[in-house]
């Protein structure tokens, strides 16, 4: 079980990775913001022998309840190499929104090549970053941003705290005619296995710059509270 849930935790983000071995997780949170409605993730994944992961994710708020419409990602990841400290993987993610890959609203689905890497030190230390670029669907917008997650954390035999930084190069105008870049920050704690069960809780506390409204003037800051949880099997 151990073994599997490590893999589990290296294809979630939390820079963990041991040999490759099949395992599926599932996960997903529920999350109150400050400045916008309640929001939802769910995703499921598998990861077979060779490495290889695949995924879907499906994403929505709750306002007046759950949404009828989600966005929904499928992806798949391959480790490229993996000596237990040091790992590097790269992959392939489809952001459908509404249901279709088409264009809503004029932002369209998106196509997000990525790559990852990170390094676990022996201490429990450990630190990642994840490189994505986002191509919209929508062959009038083209190449619309490049996120960067950068994460530092450290395990603890029952706990995990991380650190991760998201920086959002826009590279094309907004809805209201700005360029905006954005930085974020998201502080998580994670209960590994809790009550023997396999199950492993977390809250996060993210913080998202509000950017600027067609006036220029800065917007609000989004603070979100987080609560989730994932299993691997």
């Amino acid at each position: 079980m151990m073994q599997k849930k490590l893999l589990a935790t290296a294809i979630l983000g939390m820079a963990v990775v041991s040999s490759a071995s099949a395992s599926s997780y599932i996960t997903g949170n529920l999350r109150h913001n400050t400045e916008r409605s309640t929001e939802y993730t769910f995703e499921l994944g598998h990861t077979f022998e060779t490495g290889t992961t695949v995924l879907v994710e499906v994403a929505g708020d709750q306002t007046g309840g759950v949404r009828s419409v989600t966005d929904t990602t499928l992806g798949i990841e391959q480790m490229l190499y993996n000596n237990d400290n040091l790992w590097l993987a790269v992959g392939y993610h489809s952001l459908s929104l509404d249901g279709s890959s088409g264009d809503r609203k004029g932002t369209g689905g998106q196509n997000r090549p990525l790559i990852k890497v990170g390094y676990n030190f022996d201490n429990g230390l450990f630190v990642s970053h994840r490189a994505r670029a986002h191509y919209s669907t929508n062959s009038d917008v083209g190449h619309v941003q490049n996120r960067y997650d950068t994460a530092v954390g450290f395990n603890a035999s029952d706990y995990q705290f991380k650190l991760n930084t998201i920086y959002v190069d826009q590279l094309k105008r907004n809805s209201v005619g700005r360029k905006d870049d954005a930085f974020n920050t998201e502080w998580r704690v994670t209960r590994f296995n809790i009550a023997d069960t396999g199950i492993d809780p977390f809250f996060e506390v993210r913080h998202e710059d509000g950017g600027k409204d067609a006036a220029g003037k800065n917007n609000d800051d989004n603070f979100g509270f987080v609560f989730g949880a994932s299993y691997a099997f």
